[in-house]
């Protein structure tokens, strides 16, 4: 994930109360109103100590034969901190609150964070924070801060005494910010407008000229009402209330109308920038020693981006055009443009959109211009006094954490997306991060394949260790560097129950011979089975599918695994 990725709405949805703070939430300014599923929301980091009954989690150590380090682990996100979030946005959107995915809502990432403890000098002059700047190179969920002291007596003083310090913090949200700014028409009796029965038979959407859309409300012009958001108003061109009141006044403008002039209601194909630039250069050329453009009437227009014969119309009459001339040409027609040397390359062409599948008597055409500021760094400060964290009951997850582990491509997240029952979690390249999905009574964690990868290794263990139960993912016999991976979090959490689960068992057995089959399930028995109670704990199946009638990977229950999972964990 690139920390830029995330571009949000400049105000934010909701907001929820979490350790006596209150998060704010954005949400994605890409959120289409039909896929709720797909809809991405992040709030603020959290900025909490690891707590364990009610006390804080601080380990002192011997650092290097003549110092002490004490590490305190400062949380960013956590699963409570998500599950708050979550049923604040599902209050905000009642209606669409089936359909939003908890696993979309997390922690704004943040790329730098600077920390600072002013209590700590009172407790020891010669004792100091290591490290009180942290940059990422990719989301992360926590930060360790790390204390030295000269001796084990001073460690353990500074040990006790900081759950009654204040850690004060400063950090960086990378991401953009998008302002908008909106017109909204409300249209009544639009069925028996020009505008539906001109559009209708279309399809379900048809992009239409400004003039256009005059033209075709001339029956009900006296019945459009006007809403606006202005939320950057320097940027806002002021002058559209005015421009649009005297469109919808024109009384004369029916007389005018041209109806060739619907060609200029466009298929969505037309509007591609290629298809747009390669017309305008048969419709304009220009040699390299030549100044102005050189107009060709005869020029045939192969798309329907009414446009471009509206250009020519305005043509007629004249032979050639300067640069400036050509731009302020296409700018009229909503068409940006770059024109350099001999060619001209279209960027966008700015229409209303009409959905036409929508239309009943309350129907609103919308207009949204968007502002999206360039990717930045916004500097935040804040606070946390630990000792006011204990006046707080620590809200316990109830669900139990599963941690699933496997070389990268076995198939992990596929199967986490069988075991909720949905396209959730990634099964694309990124292998680097940690997935992790909501389905009570569980939390699953897609842990990354850990083979080579000392970070990787490190959070594997972790994780593992803060595991109810562990799910080891083969696809075949594991070789020499899968059982190695395996053994690593099997000695750091032996006591924490174990399944075994062969994925893509299906290849194995429409590709390999019986006997063949029964040698390979012996070696995986052999190998396998010293991380397991039991020998049926090694269950076989596949996640996906291929459906040979659409050439398509399909997504599959796994029965006995679920059973499996609800025997053992």
């Amino acid at each position: 994930m690139n920390f830029s990725d995330f571009v949000f709405s400049a105000t934010e949805i909701a907001s929820f109360d979490f350790n006596q703070q209150t998060k704010r939430i954005w949400e994605a300014t890409n959120n289409k109103p039909d896929s709720p599923q797909n809809w991405q929301f992040r709030y603020d980091p959290l900025f909490i100590p690891e707590i364990s009954n009610n006390q804080l989690l601080v380990k002192s150590e011997q650092w290097q034969g003549h110092s002490w380090r004490t590490s305190l682990t400062i949380l960013l996100d956590n699963e409570e901190a998500r599950k708050l979030a979550y049923q604040s946005i599902c209050k905000r959107y009642p209606e669409q609150a089936q359909k939003i995915q908890l696993s979309s809502i997390f922690a704004l990432p943040t790329p730098y964070i600077k920390v600072n403890i002013p209590d700590l000098k009172e407790v020891e002059l010669e004792s100091k924070i290591i490290r009180d700047h942290f940059e990422f190179g990719q989301p992360s969920q926590e930060f360790t801060i790390k204390i030295a002291s000269p001796d084990r007596d001073t460690a353990l003083k500074i040990e006790k005494k900081l759950s009654s310090m204040t850690l004060e913090y400063e950090f960086s949200v990378s991401a953009r910010k998008a302002q908008q700014n909106t017109v909204k028409f409300s249209l009544q009796k639009l069925k028996d407008s020009k505008l539906y029965k001109k559009l209708h038979g279309l399809g379900d959407v048809a992009y239409v000229h400004r003039d256009d859309l005059r033209k075709l409300l001339e029956k009900i012009h006296t019945e459009v009402s006007f809403d606006a958001v202005i939320e950057k108003p320097d940027h806002f061109e002021s002058g559209i209330f005015d421009k649009l009141l005297t469109y919808w006044n024109q009384s004369e403008s029916s007389k005018n109308f041209d109806e060739t002039k619907w060609q200029s209601t466009y298929n969505q194909d037309d509007l591609k920038p290629n298809i747009i630039t390669k017309e305008l250069n048969k419709i304009f050329t220009k040699n390299e020693d030549e100044k102005h453009w050189k107009f060709n009437p005869s020029a045939d227009i192969n798309a329907d981006a009414g446009a471009l014969t509206q250009i020519k119309t305005k043509m007629v009459g004249k032979l050639s055009l300067s640069n400036d001339d050509l731009k302020k040409l296409l700018r009229e027609q909503n068409i940006e443009a770059d024109i350099q040397g001999t060619k001209i390359e279209a960027k966008s062409i700015d229409l209303c959109q009409v959905n036409l599948a929508a239309f009943n008597e309350q129907t609103e055409l919308i207009s949204v211009v968007t502002f999206v500021e360039p990717i930045e760094a916004n500097t935040s400060k804040g606070s946390v006094e630990f000792s006011r964290l204990f006046s707080v009951s620590v809200a316990e997850v109830k669900d139990k954490i599963i941690a699933l582990f496997g070389k990268t491509s076995v198939g992990k997240s596929a199967i986490l997306n069988s075991l909720i029952g949905a396209d959730i979690a990634t099964t694309s390249e990124q292998n680097d991060l940690l997935i992790i999905c909501f389905k009570s009574p569980f939390v699953w964690l897609d842990l990354p394949g850990i083979i080579g990868n000392k970070n990787y290794e490190e959070l594997a263990i972790k994780k593992a260790q803060q595991a109810d139960g562990q799910i080891f993912v083969i696809d075949g016999e594991p070789y020499k560097d899968e059982m190695e991976s395996f053994d690593i979090v099997h000695a750091h959490s032996p006591d924490i129950p174990k399944i075994v689960f062969v994925n893509k068992w299906d290849i194995i057995q429409n590709h390999t011979p019986k006997k063949e089959q029964e040698i390979i399930r012996c070696l995986i028995s052999e190998k396998m089975g010293k991380f397991v109670k039991n020998a049926e704990d090694i269950v076989y199946g596949n996640a996906m599918n291929l459906n040979q009638k659409n050439d398509e990977m399909v997504r599959q229950n796994l029965p006995q695994l679920i059973n499996k999972i609800k025997e053992v964990f």
